[in-house]
């Protein structure tokens, strides 16, 4: 019996013992599959975040390239409405006799520096007795009709040369010329004046 005893107790202190060992390595196991767990949890988190982070820039990215394109709308129409309002103040000109005729005197001047000799005068109809008036006593002599806002264009005889003095053909050069001065000063950021500028 004693032999049957003692066989028992190492039979179960044997159990324990792997029972033991099982319960440490189910505990390993156990601990290893959190701290797994955590692992993969803040990789998913760094995952998300970052992809939260790049949609929030492409958002943005978005946002200020549609900002952008109205703003630019928004200034090139102011441009336009300026342009417009030049063109529509022009169309007033013949409206102020002195001030058109003075105008039409400076277009004469022009093209008589621009081409040598005679000029022959394309005009519109409504400036005839202005544009015989300003030409009288000068070698320069009226051309052909043509529709215009104000001004002429003025050739030489042979019609080898021509001066484009329409008030249209002004505007748009006008346009032109200070179309990049136009823009620094519709699009530039508004700045604080420096002490220079006062």
């Amino acid at each position: 019996m004693e032999l049957l005893e003692k066989i028992r107790k190492e039979g179960e202190a044997r159990v324990q013992a792997v029972l033991r060992r099982a319960e440490e390595e189910a505990q390993r196991l156990l601990q290893r599959a959190e701290e797994e767990l955590a692992r993969w949890r803040e990789a998913a988190l760094k995952r998300a975040q970052a992809e939260a982070e790049t949609e929030k820039r492409l958002i943005l990215s978005r946002a200020r390239a549609r900002a952008r394109e109205v703003v630019l709308k928004a200034k090139g129409e102011a441009g336009e409405r300026l342009f417009r309002a030049l063109v529509e103040e022009a169309r007033k000109l013949r409206e102020r006799p002195e001030s058109y005729k003075a105008f039409l005197k400076r277009c004469l001047e022009e093209a008589e520096r621009e081409i040598q000799g005679p000029l022959v005068l394309q005009i519109d109809p409504r400036d005839e007795a202005l544009v015989a008036e300003l030409l009288q006593g000068t070698p320069h002599k009226l051309g052909g009709r043509l529709k215009t806002l104000g001004g002429f264009v003025a050739t030489n005889e042979r019609g080898d040369l021509l001066v484009d003095d329409r008030l249209e053909t002004r505007i748009q050069r006008l346009r032109e010329r200070h179309r990049a001065e136009l823009g620094q000063a519709l699009f530039a950021s508004p700045t604080a004046p420096t002490a220079s500028s006062s």
